[in-house]
């Protein structure tokens, strides 16, 4: 999943017209001379530069695969060209940054194997929801079947160690070791705890954020943990991150769940047909019902017009995670760094971007 800015044909429209040319983003609030509502060119600026490198490692990694048809236009290849902001990288990189640390090589070798996790879980996902579209394209489970799908997951999973391995044998750090593998490993165990809680038949809204809370809130927490010991972070300062990432992920997924809502078709991809098909699970839906009696629920199934009730109360929610996400930045210790001070500023930036509604 990507955190989805352009959720209106109005939005998407700015940002084809952004692309024209193919040169890098403007750090004045534009790209190649279209205005993008600030601060979407700082950050975009920012997220393209960590995007080119982190996707050089991750083709690395696939060239490296010795069984050819999983490469190129293959089930592997295939994933890994989908659309994505590479995001949770690019909150690591800023994560190292804001702790006065350099985004060395193990560095990024932690990050793109944190990448090709997610991209594994995000096919189980697509899996899971029978979800044929992935942005505008087709989706891996669409374009190649279950069965294949998820064993593609699973090789990204190897792949992804394999990753982690090389930037603890390339760092040559001796302690922990152990807690950076123990913490890997409990992203992948809180993810699949969380995919498992939403395949629930009868969930409520304290499963809803504990589902969110164990997949993308543990994953970026997860994430910013472990660039923390593989820099060998203070221990506050890493707890700090960790609750900055947990949060931002949490409001990242909701927001996700909201656009699916109140977006473009065209952009989305969900129908109220699909929505009735998979959105039980998600807050928009379980605040309804909250609001509505439960009997015309059953007897009337919602629609998006019905499920836009509860957008109002979700956004406050997601308002919520992200002045959570936002305080913890803030409790970091002033660093007189200008590359430090930066990295603050644009982690706080990028989690007030998730909380804002662009071209509504």
């Amino acid at each position: 999943m990507m955190v989805i800015i352009f959720h209106t044909l109005k939005g998407l429209e700015q940002f084809k017209k952004s692309q024209f040319g193919g040169g890098p983003l403007c750090m004045e609030g534009g790209y190649n001379g279209v205005d993008l509502p600030s601060p979407l060119g700082e950050i975009f600026a920012e997220i393209e530069e960590n995007k080119i490198m982190v996707e050089k490692t991750i083709e690395e990694h696939i060239k490296g695969i010795d069984y050819a048809p999983l490469k190129g236009t293959g089930i592997i290849g295939y994933a890994n060209g989908l659309p994505n902001w590479r995001e949770r990288s690019f909150l690591m990189r800023l994560g190292v940054n804001a702790l006065s640390k350099e985004f060395t090589e193990p560095v990024l070798l932690v990050a793109s194997s944190v990448e090709l996790l997610q991209t594994s879980m995000f096919i189980v996902n697509e899996v899971l929801d029978k979800n044929g579209k992935c942005g505008d394209k087709e989706s891996v489970y669409e374009r190649f079947g279950p069965e294949k799908s998820i064993t593609a997951s699973n090789i990204l999973i190897s792949l992804s160690v394999s990753s982690l391995l090389r930037a603890i044998k390339n760092t040559g750090i001796t302690k922990n070791v152990t807690t950076l593998l123990d913490t890997f490993n409990n992203i992948i165990y809180d993810t699949y705890v969380g995919q498992f809680i939403d395949i629930s038949p009868d969930p409520n809204i304290e499963d809803y954020f504990e589902k969110i809370a164990r997949t993308y809130g543990s994953q970026l927490a997860g994430a910013l943990k472990i660039v923390c010991l593989l820099v060998e972070a203070d221990k506050d300062k890493s707890k700090i991150l960790e609750k900055y990432g947990k949060f931002l992920g949490m409001a990242m997924q909701l927001r996700n769940d909201i656009i699916k809502i109140i977006g473009d078709e065209q952009i989305i991809g969900d129908n109220d047909k699909d929505i009735l098909k998979r959105e039980k699970g998600n807050l928009p839906y379980l605040f309804l019902q909250r609001m509505t009696d439960l009997q015309k629920m059953t007897e009337n199934p919602p629609t998006k017009a019905d499920l836009k009730k509860s957008i109002p109360a979700c956004k406050e929610e997601l308002k919520s995670l992200v002045a959570k996400a936002v305080a913890m930045v803030d409790t970091l210790p002033r660093d007189e760094t200008n590359k430090s001070e930066l990295a603050k500023g644009l982690l706080k930036k990028f989690a007030k971007m998730v909380g804002t509604f662009y071209y509504e």
